[in-house]
C-alpha cells in the first residue's frame, strides 16, 4: 500500500510551497509544558495564573498565546480533556455518575452534566446506556 502511495502521481500539496512553519522551537517546548502540566493535573484545581506562570506569562498574555497554537481556550482545553477521561470511566459501571464526576476535576454535578451534554451531545447516563448496547452487539 505504502508503495503503491509513494508511486502515485495523483496527489495534493496539503501546504502551499511559500508555506512556513511561524513557530519557534521554544514555542514547542512552552506548549509541550503546558499540555503534560495539564494531562497530569486536570482533576484538581487549576488557576489560570499556574498554567500562565510554567511559561512566564501574565494570565491574558497566556491566554492570547494558548488559543493562537490550539485554536480553543484553556477552559474549553481542560473541558475537553475531562470529558474524554470521564467518558473511559463511565464505561466501567462501578464508578456512579457522581464519582466519575469528581474524579475528573468537576466540583459540582451540575457543571459536570452541562459541559459533558456540550462536548459529547448527550449526557453521561445516555451516554452511559448507550455505550452498554453498544458493547453487547
Amino acid at each position: 500500500m505504502i508503495r503503491l502511495l509513494s508511486s502515485s502521481e495523483e496527489y495534493s500539496y496539503l501546504a502551499s510551497v511559500s508555506y512556513k512553519n511561524l513557530y519557534e522551537e521554544k514555542d514547542t517546548g512552552r506548549i509541550n509544558m503546558v499540555y503534560k502540566y495539564l494531562m497530569q493535573n486536570f482533576q484538581d484545581d487549576i488557576s489560570l495564573q499556574e498554567v500562565a506562570n510554567l511559561c512566564n506569562m501574565t494570565p491574558s498574555a497566556f491566554c492570547r498565546y494558548f488559543k493562537s497554537r490550539t485554536q480553543k481556550s484553556v477552559i474549553q482545553f481542560l473541558n475537553e480533556l475531562r470529558i474524554g477521561h470521564a467518558s473511559k470511566l463511565l464505561l466501567n459501571e462501578r464508578y456512579s455518575i457522581s464519582d466519575v464526576c469528581y474524579e475528573c476535576g468537576y466540583n459540582s454535578i451540575a457543571n459536570f452534566n452541562k459541559f459533558f451534554k456540550s462536548i459529547k451531545k448527550t449526557t453521561p447516563s445516555e451516554y452511559r446506556k448507550n455505550s452498554k448496547k453498544t458493547q453487547t452487539l
